[in-house]
C-alpha cells in the first residue's frame, strides 16, 4: 500500500490517494503524514481517495481509527472528510467512518463512489 497527499487549491482540501490493500496501520500511518504535511490547518476537509486502492479493515480497525481522530480533535477542529471508494467493499468500510467518526461533533463524514461526487460535496 502506499499514499500520496497533494494540496487541492481549487477544493482547498487534502487529498489522499490510496494505492493497492491499505490496513489498520496503513490508514494510521497516513492520518498522522495528513497532519505533518505543510499544507494542513485546522478546519481543513479532506479527501480520502480509494479508487486505486481497497480498504482491508475490520469494524474493530475503524472503531480504533475513529478513535484517534476523535483524540485530535482540538488539532484538527471542524472539518469534512469525503471517502471515495468504488469497490462495494471500501464503500462499506468507508460507511463504518460515516457513522463511527462522524458521530464525533465538528466532524462530517460522507462515502462517495467517484471523486466528481465528492469534491462536489467537499467545495466551499
Amino acid at each position: 500500500m502506499s499514499f500520496e497527499i497533494t494540496f487541492d487549491k481549487e477544493l482547498d482540501c487534502l487529498v489522499v490517494a490510496m494505492t493497492g490493500r491499505a490496513g489498520r496501520e496503513d490508514i494510521m500511518a497516513a492520518r498522522d503524514q495528513v497532519i505533518g504535511h505543510p499544507d494542513f490547518r485546522k478546519d481543513m476537509n479532506k479527501i480520502i481517495d480509494f479508487t486505486e486502492g481497497e480498504m482491508e479493515l475490520e469494524t474493530e480497525d475503524v472503531k480504533l481509527i475513529s478513535s484517534h481522530y476523535a483524540d485530535q480533535a482540538e488539532q484538527l477542529g471542524k472539518h469534512k472528510v469525503a471517502y471515495v471508494a468504488p469497490s462495494d467493499l471500501s464503500f462499506g468500510r468507508a460507511r463504518q467512518f460515516d457513522i463511527i467518526y462522524g458521530s464525533n461533533p465538528g466532524f462530517e463524514v460522507r462515502t462517495f463512489r467517484s471523486f466528481n461526487e465528492a469534491a462536489d460535496w467537499i467545495r466551499p
